[in-house]
């Protein structure tokens, strides 16, 4: 079963359809991972305004690069990858924050972007936990202010 909002069932496997990304430099403590999480959510002013809304940001380890806001999460990975066009930034090697919850479609969207880190507030689901292993993506979801949970390749969150 996919995980997307329009559902459905599939039978492909989709962790041969990229190749996993290539050992990153990109490393975050803890400590940096809620940072750029509490600044997404400080900068979700439509989120404030009318709640309902998905935020997601592009970030490096000390600072939130691009940030937007849309109903669907997966229109703000589009909207992500569109502004980082734009502007001219790079979205591989960096981190990868949503509030939304983190499906296949999701992982495969942040695989695309070449982000080795992605980072959620709520849950992963147990698709895009493989896909993120078979990728070497680095899937860590529930990331509040005092705890996170890391699902896969743990090598690239300086514990101290």
């Amino acid at each position: 079963m996919t995980a997307g909002c329009g559902g459905g069932v599939t039978f492909d496997d989709f962790s041969g359809k990229h190749e996993p990304l290539s050992a990153e430099t990109v490393r975050a403590t803890p400590v940096q991972l809620a940072e750029l999480m509490r600044q997404m959510h400080q900068g979700a002013t439509l989120y404030q305004q009318a709640r309902g809304i998905h935020t997601a940001v592009l970030a490096d380890a000390t600072a939130v690069l691009l940030q937007v806001e849309d109903i669907g999460r997966h229109n703000c990975l589009d909207k992500l990858r569109g502004a980082a066009l734009q502007s001219g930034l790079e979205t591989g090697g960096k981190i990868l924050l949503s509030s939304g919850r983190i499906s296949s479609e999701m992982i495969n969207k942040a695989r695309r972007l070449e982000t080795p880190i992605v980072c959620s507030r709520t849950s992963p689901t147990s698709l895009s936990v493989a896909l993120a292993e078979a990728w070497n993506i680095t899937l860590v979801a529930y990331l509040r202010q005092d705890r996170m949970r890391v699902y896969t390749h743990s090598e690239r969150i300086k514990f101290t």
